[in-house]
């Protein structure tokens, strides 16, 4: 049971805590824009900063990997159920008419994703950077632009074996 009530209790101070974010950023967008460009961080600052975020509530010796990893797929299928079984336009048009949650999605994902990365010990920079070189090796500009995707059994290119 305290289990439970503990993971109830880190989603209402998530909640209060993107509810406050929501708060500051209300007013006029010149406003908006200032308090955006204050925010803007390094992945690796990001990381800190939830480790503090952490450390500040008492969880920093929480180890609720597969909660975490359960409620990124609870945030990827409440963007899913926004586009799912629609085509390209209409994605495009829902996603532009509901910018906000869509950003909302995008950054829960983000906040999982780094404290994952630090409860796991990974540095997230350079795991980033890691994959994006891996990418560019594996899926070269110039071919991917003719064949345009990389998924082998449908005709695509990836060099992933090299």
């Amino acid at each position: 049971m305290c289990g439970i009530y503990q993971k109830q209790r880190k989603d209402a101070t998530l909640q209060s805590f993107k509810e406050r974010a929501r708060e500051k950023s209300r007013g006029s967008l010149v406003e908006e824009n200032e308090i955006l460009d204050k925010m803007k961080m390094e992945i690796k600052e990001a990381q800190n900063k939830i480790e503090e975020f952490d450390m500040a509530r008492g969880w920093s010796g929480d180890w609720h990997l597969k909660d975490l990893v359960l409620n990124i797929t609870e945030e990827v299928g409440e963007l899913w159920s926004l586009i799912k079984w629609i085509d390209e336009e209409k994605q495009r048009k829902i996603v532009n008419e509901k910018s906000e949650e869509v950003s909302d999605f995008i950054g829960d994902t983000l906040f999982l994703l780094l404290k994952i990365a630090n409860k796991t010990g990974v540095n997230s920079e350079r795991a980033l950077t890691k994959t994006l070189e891996e990418y560019e090796r594996r899926m070269p500009p110039e071919t991917m632009k003719k064949v345009e995707h990389a998924n082998k059994l449908a005709g695509g290119v990836d060099d992933k074996e090299q």
